[in-house]
């Protein structure tokens, strides 16, 4: 039952930042789409439009619902959610050298971004039913657990996605009290295991985007030209950018994928370094909210699932702008709230609706030193 307490406890500071990021996001995806519109109003900005309306109705229906009865669906969850990636696999269309999306009428699933909270809250149930220190039988099985759709997204091939699960997968390890020695021997391991991920793994395009990464100059009309556009309209913006709609880069197409891969590219010229640092602060102002909900979640379950969500959103803010800035190799990750995509603001809307769930439940010490 929702009582007025729950209301007051409500992290009202990451819904604040929340919504101004996704009016940022809305500025920008009109501003990047409507040199090309017919109308001035590109069909891209419609959908996302309609899809943000649709996303915050599900972020209230989950902040009112009780996150611990998510947990207790946590592996039917994961089960769904590989069984997504499993059907993809198969059946799933494929663009731009992918296979990452099943079409149903004109709407696109990308079972991966379902993947990637389904991961945080099984891996949240998982730790919260056991505590440190761990046995090789229980650590064995929390690696399963991320390795099985890491495997499947890497297929695809989805090397953003697969990072992700790493970042989020260790930061959550950490939290529920692994050893570090064990963390170590991990990463040991990963960085053994590298060469034959690049060999045989990843495919052609992938092992330019690392080539470019590692050699700005390298196939600089080919595949490193989304890269070097970027640069030049993050570079071309300056202190204070060009001006809301005055972007070249994007406005005259030079930059490919600019409402979505590269859009902070975009608010870096119009907005200029001044802006991007306002951006920038309402994301770590957002992933401090979710530190702070995290430490103050009332049981395990809760705080794994805040530390999770809060991962997987800085996660997401590095890669995407480390890859805009050529700091890392260019992965496609959305930046969250802000790049056009139905899939990504959907699956955010309701790991933020987890987040306030979270701190509405937790509890507070009042004057007597009591908790509620």
């Amino acid at each position: 039952m929702l009582t007025d307490r729950y209301i007051h406890n409500m992290n009202w500071k990451v819904l604040l930042a929340t919504v101004l990021l996704i009016a940022v996001g809305l500025l920008f995806v009109y501003s990047a789409t409507c040199a090309s519109a017919i109308d001035g109003l590109g069909s891209e900005f419609k959908r996302q439009l309609v899809f943000v309306a649709v996303g915050l109705v599900v972020l209230v229906v989950v902040a009112l619902m009780d996150y611990r009865d998510v947990g207790r669906f946590a592996w039917l969850i994961y089960a769904l959610a590989i069984g997504l990636l499993l059907v993809v696999s198969i059946f799933g269309g494929e663009a731009k050298g992918a296979q990452r999306w099943i079409y149903i009428g004109g709407f696109s699933v990308q079972p991966s971004e379902i993947a990637k909270l389904a991961v945080i809250i099984a891996l949240a149930k998982f730790f919260s039913e056991r505590k440190p220190p761990f046995n090789w039988k229980e650590i064995v099985q929390a690696i399963l657990i991320v390795a099985i759709p890491t495997v499947l997204v890497m297929k695809q091939p989805d090397i953003g996605t697969g990072i992700v699960f790493v970042i989020v997968s260790y930061g959550l390890f950490f939290l529920a009290g692994f050893k570090i020695k064990h963390l170590v021997l991990s990463v040991v391991l990963a960085a053994a295991s590298s060469p034959p991920v690049y060999l045989f793994l990843l495919k052609d395009y992938q092992k330019n985007r690392i080539k470019v990464f590692l050699d700005p100059n390298f196939d600089v009309y080919g595949a490193g030209y989304n890269v070097r556009q970027s640069k030049i309209a993050v570079g071309s913006g300056r202190l204070w950018g060009k001006g809301l709609f005055n972007s070249t880069q994007s406005q005259l197409n030079w930059l490919p994928e600019h409402h979505t891969d590269y859009i902070f590219a975009v608010i870096a010229e119009e907005i200029g370094f001044i802006g991007c640092m306002g951006v920038l602060a309402l994301y770590f102002f957002l992933i401090y909210q979710g530190i702070k909900i995290t430490l103050n979640a009332v049981d395990r379950f809760g705080a794994l699932l805040a530390g999770g969500i809060t991962l997987f959103i800085f996660s997401h803010v590095i890669i995407n702008i480390g890859g805009a800035i050529g700091l890392m190799p260019s992965t496609g990750l959305p930046l969250p709230f802000v790049s056009y995509g139905v899939n990504n603001l959907l699956v955010n809307m309701v790991a933020i609706g987890l987040l306030l769930s979270i701190s509405m439940r937790q509890k507070k010490i009042n004057f007597y030193g009591i908790k509620d």
